[in-house]
C-alpha cells in the first residue's frame, strides 16, 4: 500500500511540474511571440541575403563572351596524343572559367571545335600552336545557330546523356600509351572507330561528344591529392595514423609513469618497433603505380556529355552507340572507365505524364548542350587521360568523314617585296 502511495505521489508531482512548465512556456509565447517571429524573419532574411550575394558573385565571375574555334586537321600534322597532353598542361594556367572540347559528327564528317572565353582565346591558341605549328585554327560561328533555339519540336528530336566514372576518380582510365605498340604498323588510333561511325550517319544527323574541363586548383586539388594518397595506403595495406587527442597524452603519461622504469616510454604517435612494409600483390602493386602516376599530374574537373540530333523522319537512337563504342576503349577492368549517368539521360520512366516530363527533360538537356553548361556529375581527369579522348587523328587514319585541308600555312619569305 505504501508503494502505491509513493507511485501516486510521484505521478502527481510530475504532473504538477509539467503543468508548471506549460504555464511558463505559454507565458513566454504570449508575451514574447514577437521576438520569436522576429528571430524567424531575421533568419530567413539573412539566408536570402547570403543567397543573393552568392548569386551576384557568381554572375560577376560568369564569363558571358565566348568564342568558338574550329581546328581543321591537315595531312602535315604528325604530332600525336603526347603533344595534346602538353596542350592541356598549358591550358591548366587558365585563370578562371572553363573550356569546352567538342568532337562533332556533322554532315557525315568529323570536326574539332574548342569553345573558350574570348579573353583567353590567345592563351589557348598559343598552346595549340606551340605543339602543332602547322595547325589551322579559325574563329567560326557556333554550329548550333543553324538549328532551332529550342528542341525538340515537330520536326526535330534529340537524345542525350552524361557520363561518369565507374570507380573513384583517383583511378585512371586506359590512356593512349596503352594503344601504342613497339612496331609502328601496329599502333592504333582511338579515334578510328568514332570516325568510321560518323561516316555511317546521314547528312542531317548530328553526333556530339562534349568535354567540359576546368583546372582544379587550391584546396580542392589538395583534397583530391589526399584522396589518392589514402587510396594508395589502403591498397598497400598501410594504416592511417590515428588521431591523437589530449586524453591519449594523459593516459600515456600515467602509463609511462608506472612502467617507465622497466620499459622505455612510448608517447602518442610513436611505435615501439618499426613494422616492415607490407607486401603488395602484383596486381595491386600495378594499380598503386597507376594511381601514383595519375595524382602526380595536373587535375582537371571534367564532365562528358553525349548528344544526338536528327529530323524525326530519320531519327535513330542507335547512332549514339558510336559514342559508347569510342568511350568503351578507355575502360580497363581493375582500374577505371566511363559509364552512363542514368539520372542525366533523356529517358523518363513512370506512369504519370511520362511524355510531358520527357519533353521538359529534353528541353533542359538541349539548353545545357548549346550553352555548354557543366554536367551534373564532375570528375577529375589529368592531361594524359584528356589527350587520349580528345586529340587529332594520325596520318594513318583514312576515312571520307575526316576533313583535311589540302594546304598548310607558313610564314612569307623574308625577301618578299612590299
Amino acid at each position: 500500500m505504501r508503494d502505491f502511495f509513493n507511485v501516486f505521489s510521484a505521478v502527481y508531482y510530475l504532473q504538477r511540474i509539467l503543468y508548471l512548465f506549460w504555464i511558463i512556456l505559454e507565458t513566454i509565447i504570449r508575451e514574447l511571440w514577437w521576438l520569436i517571429v522576429l528571430f524567424i524573419a531575421g533568419t530567413i532574411f539573412l539566408n536570402l541575403q547570403r543567397k543573393y550575394k552568392k548569386e551576384e558573385k557568381k554572375k560577376k565571375e560568369e564569363i558571358k563572351d565566348w568564342v568558338t574555334l574550329e581546328i581543321v586537321v591537315n595531312p602535315y600534322i604528325t604530332s600525336g596524343a603526347k603533344a595534346m597532353e602538353q596542350v592541356f598542361s598549358g591550358i591548366y594556367s587558365l585563370p578562371k572559367g572553363y573550356v569546352s572540347l567538342e568532337l562533332v559528327g556533322i554532315e557525315k564528317e568529323i570536326r574539332f571545335f574548342v569553345r573558350v572565353p574570348r579573353d583567353y582565346k590567345g592563351l589557348v591558341l598559343s598552346q595549340f600552336y606551340a605543339q602543332y605549328p602547322d595547325l589551322e585554327i579559325k574563329e567560326v560561328q557556333d554550329y548550333f545557330l543553324k538549328y532551332p533555339p529550342s528542341l525538340p519540336d515537330k520536326n526535330w528530336d534529340i537524345w542525350g546523356t552524361e557520363m561518369k566514372l565507374i570507380q573513384s576518380d583517383v583511378y585512371p582510365i586506359k590512356t593512349y600509351s596503352s594503344f601504342e605498340e613497339t612496331k609502328e604498323e601496329k599502333s592504333v588510333d582511338t579515334l578510328s572507330s568514332l570516325i568510321e561511325g560518323i561516316s555511317q550517319l546521314r547528312k542531317e544527323e548530328l553526333l556530339l561528344i562534349q568535354i567540359i574541363i576546368q583546372p582544379l586548383t587550391g584546396d580542392k586539388a589538395k583534397e583530391w591529392l589526399e584522396k589518392g594518397e589514402k587510396e594508395i595506403n589502403k591498397l598497400s595495406g598501410k594504416k592511417e595514423p590515428p588521431k591523437i587527442t589530449w586524453t591519449d597524452w594523459v593516459i600515456a603519461f600515467f602509463k609511462n609513469l608506472l612502467i617507465g622504469v622497466a620499459v622505455p616510454p612510448v608517447w602518442p604517435g610513436e611505435s615501439k618497433t618499426e613494422a616492415s612494409a607490407p607486401s603488395v600483390p602484383l596486381t595491386k602493386r600495378e594499380v598503386v603505380q597507376k594511381i601514383s602516376k595519375k595524382i602526380e599530374q595536373l587535375p582537371f574537373l571534367t564532365g562528358i556529355r553525349l548528344f544526338y540530333l536528327a529530323p524525326k523522319d530519320c531519327f535513330n537512337e542507335i547512332a549514339i552507340g558510336t559514342c559508347y563504342a569510342f568511350l568503351n576503349q578507355f575502360t580497363i577492368s581493375h582500374l577505371n572507365g566511363f559509364k552512363v549517368n542514368k539520372d542525366s539521360s533523356t529517358k523518363e520512366e513512370g506512369k504519370i505524364f511520362v511524355k510531358r516530363r520527357l519533353f521538359i527533360k529534353k528541353l533542359n538537356f538541349y539548353k545545357s548542350v548549346i550553352n555548354r553548361k557543366k554536367t551534373k556529375e564532375l570528375f577529375v581527369l589529368v592531361p594524359e587521360e584528356l589527350a587520349s579522348v580528345y586529340h587529332f587523328p594520325s596520318s594513318k587514319v583514312k576515312s571520307p568523314s575526316l576533313t583535311k585541308t589540302l594546304f598548310r600555312k607558313s610564314e612569307p619569305p623574308p625577301n618578299l617585296p612590299t
